[in-house]
């Protein structure tokens, strides 16, 4: 047996001890500390060498699974934060969104207001021109209102309240007629917040504060502004010229508290995300409310419900997410509700690397159905030594190969190499790191000599494995670099 076998065998052994009770495996109900010991692993590596090579100042991600939080990673440039504190809030940008979504279902679940009435029944002070508007089209991005014209995303003005912020765009023509197209527009949760303030009788932070984060426990999830209440904000960065991170220039987020002026953590995002993945539980009327998609009145349909998009994959599965970003904030959620998971990540430095592929390879490590019938004995019973060809599904990328030999891995896309980390080579499973503009990562299992598994290459999904040669075909590192490419044989 390998020292590096032993040694990884110590380490998970100590996961083991130091770890609290975890939740199930995935869905399946069959608890496998094992797996989740490997899975952390897995998504530390992964998240780390994305910070750093990404040059990201900060970066928090989380999974749960279950409805529990089964992994958390947050790291930040020393100067951010004093070590012993609790992570601080990131900007969540457009997922706020979603949180306001989620407020807005309950309140029709209960009846305090109607999703289809005019929104001119609460606020009739508004211009003729919105008041036939209803609470859904701003909601679901077809009600006309505009989005932001120049400079707009990036103000730095404080507005009292979000009745103020009206002015910037409310008086300014509907781009088409409400509910006929989707048009993306932050500004229309802005003038959403303004009806849901009416119609609950209570500040737009109040709402939030009763209805969502102290029900749920979001203790680190906050607005913008005067009306804060404990989160503390990281600074917020942006990339210079040579892909440097250097402070962004300051900005105020008062007039978009609904569609854009929220902060969180990843932990709580997740927690938030896991009652999304529980359509059946208290929420459920909401939920329903919330993934409901409502033709478009000029024909077809979008994929946008109430703060959160709506979508399958290719195998079926229902997923809901929503991204975010402005300056000084990158931030991803993904839902995957069949197998009751949701993943979060979030920078705080804009046009991070990442997007919806990475979140979806964290759910995948920790929920992965191709690690079921991995084989119990920790022993190497299987050799990926040698070479591979990945086929990602559901994708337009070509195939990929994949180069092992002892500590060494490469993976070949077209006439590129990528270097890779292998942080986990035992008992059938292997997961290896890289980064080329954006993660690359690989995780792959063994049920007898069939290999499966998935991967964040160009996308994220399951892959299709096939070996291309045996162990002995590649002896040196070197003959990895000389292996020919990709049809090109």
């Amino acid at each position: 047996m390998s020292r590096g076998w032993i040694a990884l065998r110590l380490w998970l052994v100590c996961i083991f001890v130091a770890t609290p009770s975890i939740p199930a495996w995935g869905v399946s109900g069959k608890s496998d500390p094992k797996k989740h010991a490997e899975a952390r692993l897995i998504a530390d590596a992964a998240m780390e060498h994305l910070r750093v090579q990404g040059r990201m100042p900060g970066l928090q991600a989380a999974v749960a699974v279950g409805g529990e939080v089964v992994w958390a990673y947050f790291a930040d440039a020393a100067e951010l934060h004093d070590p012993q504190d609790t992570p601080t809030s990131y900007r969540i940008a457009s997922i706020s969104k979603s949180l306001t979504g989620m407020v807005l279902a309950m309140l029709a679940a209960e009846g305090v207001l109607s999703l289809d009435a005019p929104i001119g029944e609460l606020c009739d002070e508004l211009p003729e021109h919105v008041r036939a508007i209803t609470p859904r089209q701003l909601a679901s991005h077809t009600s006309g209102i505009r989005h932001y014209r120049g400079s707009e995303s990036r103000l730095n003005h404080r507005f009292v309240d979000l009745n103020s912020a009206l002015a910037i765009f409310v008086n300014d023509p509907l781009v088409h007629t409400p509910g006929a197209r989707y048009t993306y527009s932050t500004y229309g949760y802005t003038l959403l917040g303004v009806v849901m303030e009416r119609a609950a009788g209570m500040p737009f932070h109040e709402l939030l504060n009763s209805r969502l984060f102290i029900p749920l426990g979001l203790t680190s999830t906050d607005v913008e502004g005067p009306n804060a209440r404990t989160a503390r904000l990281v600074p917020a960065f942006s990339y210079d010229r040579r892909g440097n991170p250097v402070r962004a220039a300051p900005t105020d987020h008062t007039y978009k508290i609904p569609g854009g002026g929220m902060v969180s953590t990843a932990r709580d995002l997740v927690r938030f995300g896991a009652v999304l993945a529980a359509p059946g539980g208290r929420y459920a009327e909401a939920l329903r409310l919330m993934t409901e998609i409502v033709p478009l009145t000029e024909g077809g349909r979008t994929s946008y419900g109430l703060g959160i998009q709506v979508g399958r994959r290719p195998s079926g599965s229902v997923r809901l997410g929503h991204s975010g970003s402005q300056p000084g904030a990158t931030s991803r959620l993904l839902i995957d509700v069949d197998r009751h998971a949701a993943a979060a990540m979030l920078a705080n430095i804009d046009r991070a690397p990442f997007n919806d592929h990475e979140v979806g390879f964290l759910i995948d490590v920790f929920t992965g159905r191709h690690l079921d019938n991995l084989p119990e004995v920790p022993a190497d019973i299987f050799d990926f030594t040698g070479g591979w060809r990945l086929v990602l599904s559901g994708a337009q990328n070509p195939p990929v190969e994949l180069h092992l030999n002892a500590d060494k891995a490469t993976l070949h896309i077209d006439d590129e190499v990528i270097p890779l980390t292998i942080v986990l080579n035992a008992g059938g499973r292997l997961a290896a790191i890289g980064f080329s503009d954006r993660l690359v990562a690989v995780d792959l299992g063994t049920s007898g000599e069939q290999v499966h598994g998935h991967a964040s290459i160009r996308g994220h999904g399951p892959v299709s494995v096939s070996r291309l040669h045996a162990p002995q075909a590649i002896e040196s590192p070197e003959a990895l670099q000389a292996s020919p490419p990709i049809g090109r044989d």
